[in-house]
């Protein structure tokens, strides 16, 4: 406990599930909304496959991903020369932990998506038809309904969440 790097990693972990899992939560839980109403509509199930490449790609590959896009000649970098702005040191600056959190979110929100649309799919639309007739709106069916609905999915998306920042350590490093 008084090994410096030891306190920085602590102190980076518990930075990170602060800010990374309710971001992750938030972003999965969106999405799985958009991907239950999309499909009222038919939308091609291509959009729902390409939303689980993370999930599938190994963490070798994801550093791959990394390189090449925030390192210091890669393809963000690129894009913001030709627009005539600085270089900006992604991964050797204060931006670092963007970089690590948005791959956090990137690499994990599929999962946590799939397991949270399992459970909104498995709410009886009666239950919505009943609040629609009584004069609920969307939001309101959201909050009294399908998170109350949903809860025990949350519950376990949020401890896979947290397990998932003690995974990132491959990627971080």
């Amino acid at each position: 406990f008084h090994s410096g790097s030891f306190q920085l990693a602590l102190f980076n972990t518990l930075k990170f599930i602060v800010i990374g899992v309710p971001l992750l939560m938030a972003f999965s839980v969106f999405m799985a909304l958009a991907f239950n109403y999309l499909n009222k509509f038919s939308v091609s199930p291509v959009w729902f496959a390409l939303s689980l490449i993370p999930m599938v790609i190994p963490s070798s590959a994801t550093v791959m991903f990394v390189k090449i896009f925030f390192e210091k000649s890669g393809v963000i970098n690129n894009i913001l020369v030709h627009l005539g702005e600085k270089p900006v040191y992604w991964l050797n600056s204060g931006l670092t932990m963007v970089v690590l959190l948005l791959l956090y979110i990137w690499k994990n929100f599929s999962y946590n998506m799939v397991i949270i649309l399992g459970g909104i799919k498995g709410i009886d639309r009666e239950i919505y038809e009943a609040a629609s007739l009584d004069g609920a709106c969307g939001v309101k069916m959201f909050i009294y309904i399908t998170l109350p609905q949903i809860k025990s999915f949350l519950s376990f998306t949020l401890l896979l969440s947290v397990m998932g920042i003690f995974k990132m350590f491959r990627e971080s490093y």
